[in-house]
């Protein structure tokens, strides 16, 4: 018995919601439509506006898309960025970026995370006093999402991995 899409997207939304049980992201209503799982560490009312926050919208049995608002943004970040074929929209300042990944780009997220917590924040550094927690926060998320995304493949491919072995043949 093999599972269909839907039940595979399915089962990477209910990974999602159980890894990151906020009170956003519990929202029953939309769980089954499509929904974007907050995935960053910050409190709505960190950093106010400037603050980077990091959503994942589920799209298909294994691929998603990874969005970020006012992410720290360089010429490194923006090369890797691009690589796998981000979208990067900047206005008044403020960034916005948007990609298609996979269950398993989680070293790509990890080399994105040592990027973002290497750079100076999004304004000069020490214009603003936020800035100084704003990267390695932001790292931390993109660390810890990465570091998830390899415990959900790891789960999954054991599970795919017994059944193809016939061990557990309906």
């Amino acid at each position: 018995m093999t599972k269909t899409d839907d039940a595979m997207s399915l089962e990477l939304k209910t990974f999602l919601l159980n890894s990151y049980p906020t009170s956003a992201n519990k929202d029953a209503k939309y769980f089954a439509k499509e929904y974007s799982f907050r995935v960053d560490d910050a409190k709505e009312s960190a950093g106010g506006s400037r603050s980077c926050h990091i959503y994942v919208e589920v799209t298909g049995l294994d691929s998603f898309l990874l969005h970020l608002t006012n992410l720290p943004m360089d010429r490194e970040i923006e090369q890797l960025l691009k690589s796998k074929g981000g979208k990067i929209f900047t206005e008044h300042a403020h960034c916005r970026v948007s990609l298609t990944l996979e269950t398993t780009d989680s070293r790509f997220i990890l080399q994105l995370s040592k990027l973002v917590g290497a750079t100076d924040g999004p304004t000069p550094r020490g214009s603003d006093q936020n800035d100084e927690w704003i990267c390695p926060r932001t790292a931390g998320s993109l660390c810890r999402f990465a570091a998830l995304l390899r415990q959900y493949e790891t789960q999954t491919r054991g599970i795919e991995k017994t059944r193809s072995d016939g061990l557990f043949a309906f």
